[in-house]
């Protein structure tokens, strides 16, 4: 049997998934300012927006060049990028 064909997300299926993520990110900026020993200067927090005009191969570029900066330092120290974790 073929698996039936997925689904694209829906504008509103959008706007879900992204308030959902707002949340999240509220929830945890919340319980960060909630610790005794939070101090956003210090710990540099920045929530600025930045516009750029890039084309299609820059800005594939640029998430490349962040999910590097980024990723890697989040990952356990036994991660394995083939293995799956839960």
């Amino acid at each position: 049997m073929n698996p039936p064909p997925r689904r694209l997300p829906t504008p509103d299926d959008h706007r879900s998934a992204f308030a959902a993520a707002l949340a999240v990110l509220t929830a945890e900026f919340s319980a960060y300012l909630d610790r005794d020993s939070a101090d956003p200067v210090a710990d540099l927090v920045g929530y600025r927006q930045h516009a750029v005009w890039l084309n299609p191969g820059e800005l594939h570029g640029m998430i490349d060049g962040m999910r590097e900066a980024i990723a890697p330092p989040t990952w356990p120290t036994n991660h394995h990028p083939t293995a799956r974790s839960t």
